[in-house]
């Protein structure tokens, strides 16, 4: 709970953007496909790589986007920041309660996807590349009820976040 209240402090009133449980060139991908849309609307990113001694390349290439990024540490409370990296693990509950959109790693490089299952009971708006099948009869499920989207292509990822942060 007490980092719950803290990272809340560091979003304010802004919708929360998680990459969650990222692999190698994903982040750079997501990035680059986001980087009209960081600045211009009000989001904070939180990104979780799936393998947590990445964080410090994760944090180099959320540089060459000019976020305003920090590795998570209890000594983070500088609200000037747009983007959090977290080098822990088993705090995925944590970044779901304070994330609106969900983009899950693993399915925009060919791994096979994550679990969306905890994302959604969080009522988080889930968005998975087309590399899902570890997870593909859910995911499926999830797409016919429109409880996520599959993003097929990394270049429409910004249009499908702009039409996710305009649905009230």
């Amino acid at each position: 709970k007490i980092k719950l209240k803290k990272i809340k402090k560091l979003v304010l009133s802004k919708k929360v953007i998680l990459i969650a449980s990222s692999h190698p060139k994903e982040e750079l991908m997501i990035l680059n496909s986001l980087k009209k849309i960081i600045y211009k609307e009000n989001i904070f990113i939180i990104i979780v790589p799936r393998h947590p001694d990445r964080a410090k390349n994760v944090l180099e290439i959320t540089k060459k986007f000019k976020l305003k990024s920090k590795i998570y540490s209890k000594k983070n409370n500088n609200i000037k920041i747009n983007c959090l990296i977290s080098n822990t693990l088993g705090e995925m509950p944590v970044f779901y309660k304070l994330s609106d959109i969900v983009i899950m790693g693993g399915s925009f490089v060919s791994m096979g996807g994550h679990n969306p299952i905890e994302p959604a009971k969080q009522n988080c708006s889930i968005i998975t590349g087309p590399y899902i099948f570890n997870w593909e009869s859910i995911y499926k499920e999830m797409s016919n009820l429109k409880a996520c989207l599959i993003c097929d292509n990394i270049n429409n990822l910004e249009k499908i976040i702009l039409k996710i942060l305009k649905n009230k």
